[in-house]
């Protein structure tokens, strides 16, 4: 009696384990990124890759941007269905770790959306929430780097519907304004189309200390990166790009007064 008593608890754990594991299957996986607007805010935009209209359980997610100490983040503001489905809140204060500082935002909700009224479909951005910039324009990005990964700061992208974890990406849009241009800089890569091997060169009226460059794939992932304190006048810097594949992808000049965007094309590689 007790062998099969143990086969039977046996058999429900597994019972349990395999609903659960379908369960999950069946909950989407959700994306997410942001957007600048012109009215100094940014939205926060989520993207399922399947239909969802049940309990959305909790998100974290944390915003990055360089520390200047004038730019910061502000009030939230969300449409009363999100308020209620999906809350947006600050997490602790603003913190500063190297050149970065660093907002951690959270919520978590017992709300259904078919409570509110709300039904996701597959592959569509949804607005949660809209952050306000405070003093100027800067470049704020979602991130998951090494300071967010820390079990202390507990900051990387996280999101749990129903209790189970589904969490998608952080993913880019290519929607960035070119403010960098209105302080006199001019940015370009050379060649361009390029093919194992490109130049990056900026003309400056004035230097720019602390500017992160980067290179992101058609899915925002980077594939190259490097800070640099650029000057004043002509600069250039040779960009290897032997490990990448033909496509279109972004050059991403970014520092404390804005962000330049350039398209870069890599062909195919004939030897």
């Amino acid at each position: 009696m007790k062998s099969s008593s143990c086969i039977l608890r046996s058999g429900l754990a597994c019972s349990t384990l395999v609903l659960g594991t379908m369960a999950a299957a069946q909950l989407p996986l959700v994306d997410v990124t942001w957007s600048v607007l012109p009215t100094q805010q940014v939205e926060v935009r989520m993207r399922p890759d399947g239909p969802f209209s049940s309990l959305f359980s909790s998100e974290v997610f944390t915003v990055r941007w360089l520390d200047t100490g004038e730019q910061g983040l502000g009030a939230i503001s969300q449409d009363p269905e999100y308020f209620v489905c999906v809350p947006v809140s600050k997490s602790g204060p603003e913190q500063v770790s190297g050149i970065y500082r660093y907002q951690i935002f959270q919520g978590s909700s017992l709300t259904t959306f078919a409570d509110a009224e709300l039904n996701w479909e597959a592959d569509q951005e949804y607005v949660i929430a809209r952050i306000a910039i405070l003093n100027g324009s800067g470049f704020f990005e979602i991130v998951n780097d090494e300071w967010t990964g820390e079990i202390t700061n507990n900051g990387d992208f996280y999101v749990s519907l129903e209790g189970q974890d589904r969490t998608g990406e952080i993913y880019n849009l290519f929607t960035e304004v070119d403010r960098l241009d209105q302080v006199g800089i001019d940015v370009d890569l050379m060649p361009n189309p390029a093919t194992t091997m490109t130049t990056f060169r900026s003309e400056l009226a004035v230097p720019i200390k602390g500017a992160e460059l980067q290179i992101l794939d058609a899915t925002g992932r980077v594939i190259w990166s490097v800070h640099r304190d650029l000057p004043a006048g002509a600069y250039q810097e040779v960009i290897d790009l032997m490990g990448a594949s033909s496509g279109a992808y972004l050059l991403r000049v970014q520092h404390a007064t804005g962000v330049i965007t350039r398209q870069l094309i890599i062909t195919d590689r004939r030897y």
